[in-house]
């Protein structure tokens, strides 16, 4: 210590609340992308704007809940493999390469 500073530094992070999560979205560019996407593609045309939007909603939530459940599940199991060193790395290897194919898959078609 010198003086009355200390040379490490205590991380006081926290995470955010559910209230300032649900805030952040309206500047997060992701969420952007995905409103507009979904609204250009998938939006009714000929219906009214509310049942419009009604449906884009309740089918967003029929579809996003179960499968971002599922993500967290999978890494949270994921979890328990990792704490060895080498599987981390393996693991990592093969998500990134599953990656680049996914990408490539989409240039191709």
């Amino acid at each position: 210590m010198i003086g009355s500073f200390s040379l490490i530094q205590k991380e006081t992070g926290r995470p955010l609340r559910f209230y300032e999560a649900s805030l952040f979205q309206f500047i997060n560019p992701k969420a952007w992308s995905i409103a507009i996407t979904v609204a250009s593609g998938f939006f009714p045309t000929e219906e009214n704007i509310l049942i419009g939007v009604a449906f884009v909603t309740l089918t967003g939530a029929i579809i996003n809940l179960p499968t971002c459940s599922l993500w967290a599940l999978f890494g949270s199991g994921l979890r328990k493999f990792i704490k060895n060193e080498k599987v981390k790395k393996i693991i990592e290897y093969l998500l990134a390469i599953l990656l680049v194919l996914t990408g490539l898959f989409i240039l191709i078609k």
